[in-house]
């Protein structure tokens, strides 16, 4: 599998005009992307490439320094985050989470439409009474 991101960051590094754009911030989104594509590059998932990992070492060097430790704490605690926050629905709408994770098939000339929300019923409706 792998992550498209992948070949984005590679694309910075092998460029040399590109290399210099290579902000800690934007090294950061980058891993951020592959550590989720990859269940932070955790191979029992079998998400993850050897390119993908060389990506995210070479990433966490311009993000920590080449301090492994370092490098270790900021992939866990990035990876953590994104975690949490890819279930946090405390700041969605009720059409927002209806939204985040829809479906649209067509079943002969019938549109049909599925969607899978966090939230119980009861959180839903208190979001939105009316």
């Amino acid at each position: 599998c792998g992550s498209a991101t992948t070949l984005v960051a590679e694309a910075f590094f092998e460029s040399g005009a590109c290399s210099s754009a290579l902000t800690p911030a934007l090294a950061k989104l980058l891993l951020a992307a592959i550590l989720v594509d990859t269940v932070n590059l955790d191979p029992a998932h079998q998400k993850v490439t050897p390119d993908d990992e060389a990506a995210a070492e070479k990433l966490l060097t311009v993000i920590a320094g080449p301090d492994t430790k370092a490098q270790t704490e900021v992939r866990q605690t990035l990876f953590a985050t994104l975690q949490k926050e890819k279930y946090n629905t405390a700041r969605l709408t009720v059409d927002d989470s209806l939204r985040k994770d829809y479906k649209a098939y067509k079943f002969g000339s019938s549109p049909v439409g599925i969607a899978s929300v966090l939230d119980s019923v009861d959180d839903l409706i208190a979001k939105d009474p009316e």
